[in-house]
C-alpha cells in the first residue's frame, strides 16, 4: 500500500488513497510547502531566463556600437586626411606672400586636423579590441633589441625635451608575445614617459628585478598622485592633461595598453609617488619554449639535446614525421627542427603537412639534413622551412644564434 496521491486540480491540492489518515494534515503541509517550493523555483528559473535574454540583447548592442564606432572612425580618416593635405598646400604654396596671422590660422588647423587624426588612429585600435578582432602572433624575441628600437625611435624626442633615455634591459632577456603589439604598449608608456618628463629627467627601459617577463618603464618625472592612479587605466575616466610642454592626448594610451597586456594573459602595473617619479610594468606569462628535435639518429637527438641545454629549452624528441605530428597535436612545440629522411613518414611530407595545416603553419621549423646543395635547399623553403643547415656544416657557435632567433 502507498502513502497516497496528491491531485492538483485548478490550483487545489486534494489527496486519494492516504495509507494513514490522522496524518492527513501533515500530508497536506507538505504539499503545500513543495507547491511552494516548486513555484519559487520556476519563478527563479523564469527571472534567470530574462536576466540571460537581457544580458545577451545588451552584449549585442555594445557589440553593435563598437562596430558602428570603428567604420565611423575609419570612414573619417580619408576624408580629413585629404582636408589636411589641402591646408597644407595652401599654407607652403603662398610663400611669404601669406600674412602671420593667416599662417598661424591654418597652423591651428593643421595641429587640429592632425590631432584629430591621432584620435581617430586610438578609436580604430580600441575597437580592435572590444570586437575581438586583433589574432595574436606570439613568438618569442629578446627584449633587450625590443628596448634598443624604442630608445633609437624616440631619444630625438626626448632629446628635443632636454631629457635621457636608456635602455638597461639585459641581452637575452627571453620574453613570449606578440611583437607588435607589445611594441605599441611599449611606446604608449615611453610616449608617456616623454610627455609629462621636464629638462634634466631621466626615462629607462629595464627588466624587473627577479621577474624576467616583465618589462618596465622607468621615469624620474612628477609621479602621479595616490587619487589619480586607479583612474588611469579606465576608458571612461578623464586623465589625459597637457603634458610639460604643453602636448595634448586622446587619454586612450594606457587604457589600451591594459587591454592589450590582457589580451596577453598578462597585466599593467604602476608604481608611482609625486615628486619621485614612475614605474610602468609590462607583466607577461612566463613560457618556457619547447623544441621538438625530430631524427631516427639517437647519437644526433643526444647532441642536439647537449647544444640546446645552455637555452634553458624544454627539448621533445621524436623518430620519425608520424611520432612527430602526435607530439605537435599533444605538447604543441615552439619550434621544430627536423631532419628529412626519417621512417614512416619522411621530412619533406611532415614539412608540407605542417605548413599547410592553419593550426600548424606558423610553428617554425628548422631543416637539419644530410643533404646538401641548392636543389634541396630550394625544395625546403618552397615548402615553408624557416631555415636550413646541413649536418656536416653544423656548427655551435653559428647554430644556436640562428635557433635563438625562434625561441629568444
Amino acid at each position: 500500500m502507498g502513502f497516497g496521491e496528491f491531485l492538483v486540480s485548478k490550483g487545489a491540492i486534494t489527496m486519494e488513497g492516504v495509507a494513514f489518515p490522522e496524518y492527513r494534515g501533515h500530508y497536506l503541509n507538505l504539499a503545500l510547502n513543495s507547491s511552494s517550493v516548486f513555484g519559487m523555483a520556476i519563478s527563479n528559473a523564469r527571472a534567470y531566463q530574462s536576466l540571460e535574454t537581457a544580458k545577451d540583447s545588451a552584449e549585442k548592442a555594445t557589440r553593435l556600437k563598437d562596430k558602428f564606432l570603428s567604420l565611423v572612425a575609419h570612414d573619417l580618416k580619408g576624408p580629413l586626411a585629404t582636408m589636411i593635405g589641402f591646408l597644407q598646400l595652401a599654407r607652403d604654396g603662398a610663400g611669404a606672400a601669406m600674412p602671420e596671422t593667416a599662417r598661424k590660422t591654418l597652423d591651428l588647423a593643421i595641429g587640429s586636423g592632425t590631432q584629430m587624426i591621432g584620435l581617430l588612429n586610438d578609436l580604430l585600435k580600441v575597437s580592435r579590441f572590444k570586437t575581438g578582432q586583433p589574432r595574436l602572433n606570439k613568438q618569442f624575441f629578446d627584449a633587450k633589441y625590443l628596448g634598443a628600437k624604442m630608445a633609437a625611435d624616440y631619444s630625438g624626442l626626448a632629446e628635443q625635451k632636454g631629457i635621457e633615455m636608456a635602455n638597461d634591459i639585459p641581452e637575452n632577456s627571453r620574453i613570449y608575445a606578440d611583437r607588435m603589439l607589445l611594441s605599441e604598449a611599449v611606446q604608449n608608456l615611453v610616449n608617456n614617459a616623454i610627455k609629462f618628463c621636464s629638462r634634466g629627467d631621466h626615462i629607462t627601459l629595464v627588466m624587473a628585478e627577479n621577474d624576467p617577463t616583465t618589462l618596465c618603464v622607468r621615469d624620474t618625472g612628477p609621479g602621479i598622485r595616490p587619487d589619480a592612479l586607479e583612474k588611469l587605466f579606465k576608458y571612461e575616466e578623464k586623465t589625459s592633461t597637457p603634458g610639460t610642454a604643453g602636448e595634448v592626448g586622446t587619454g586612450f594610451g594606457l587604457p589600451l595598453t591594459k587591454d592589450i597586456m590582457e589580451f596577453h594573459g598578462g597585466e599593467l602595473g604602476v608604481k608611482s609617488e609625486p615628486g619621485k617619479g614612475s614605474v610602468f610594468s609590462l607583466k607577461l606569462p612566463f613560457v618556457r619554449p619547447k623544441i621538438l628535435v625530430v631524427d631516427d639518429d639517437n647519437d644526433f637527438r643526444l647532441m642536439m639535446s647537449a647544444y640546446l641545454k645552455i637555452m634553458d629549452v624544454e627539448i621533445l624528441e621524436a623518430k620519425n614525421g608520424r611520432e612527430a605530428l602526435e607530439v605537435i597535436s599533444s605538447r604543441r612545440p615552439h619550434l621544430v627542427i627536423s631532419d628529412l629522411k626519417l621512417p614512416v613518414l619522411d621530412g619533406l611530407e611532415l614539412l608540407r603537412l605542417l605548413k599547410a595545416d592553419l593550426n600548424t603553419r606558423d610553428i617554425p621549423v628548422f631543416v637539419v639534413s644530410g643533404e646538401y646543395g641548392m636543389e634541396i635547399r630550394n625544395t625546403v623553403f618552397k615548402l615553408g622551412a624557416d631555415e636550413f643547415v646541413t649536418k656536416g656544416k653544423i656548427d655551435r657557435i653559428d647554430f644556436i644564434p640562428r635557433v635563438r632567433r625562434f625561441v629568444g
